[in-house]
C-alpha cells in the first residue's frame, strides 16, 4: 500500500526547512546535522519510523511570502488486519510538533 502525505510551510518555517534539508557543502564535515519531516507508520501491532522512497520537494519565494512544499510517498509491505492505519507526523525543527491521526482503509485482500 502506498500513503502520500503533503506538507506545505510557509515564511519563516519554510526558510527554516530549506536550511534544514539543503544539501551538503562539505562532504567531509560530518558535524553537519540536517532534519526532515518525520513520519512514523502504525499497523496492527508494528510500528516504526517511515523512510520515504520520492521525497517530491520544492522551494519558491524568498523570505515573506516564501514556501516550502514535501510531497513524500511511503510503502507498507504490511496491510492492516484491524482495518487501520495509524501516523505520525512531525518536525520539530521547524515548528511542527508531531501529530498522530487513524486512518480508516477497512477489509484489504493481499
Amino acid at each position: 500500500m502506498q500513503i502520500r502525505l503533503a506538507l506545505t510551510a510557509t515564511d519563516i518555517c519554510a526558510e527554516i526547512a530549506r536550511h534544514e534539508t539543503r544539501a551538503l557543502t562539505n562532504r567531509d564535515d560530518f558535524s553537519a546535522q540536517w532534519s526532515y519531516l518525520t513520519v512514523t507508520i502504525g499497523v496492527d501491532d508494528l510500528s516504526g519510523e517511515a523512510d520515504p522512497y520520492y521525497p517530491l520537494t520544492t522551494n519558491t519565494g524568498v523570505g515573506k511570502g516564501m514556501e516550502y512544499r514535501t510531497v513524500p510517498r511511503y510503502w507498507m509491505n504490511t496491510l492492516p488486519t484491524s482495518g487501520t492505519i495509524t501516523l505520525t507526523a512531525g518536525w520539530p525543527q521547524i515548528g511542527l510538533e508531531p501529530v498522530t491521526t487513524t486512518a480508516e482503509v477497512g477489509e484489504l485482500a493481499e
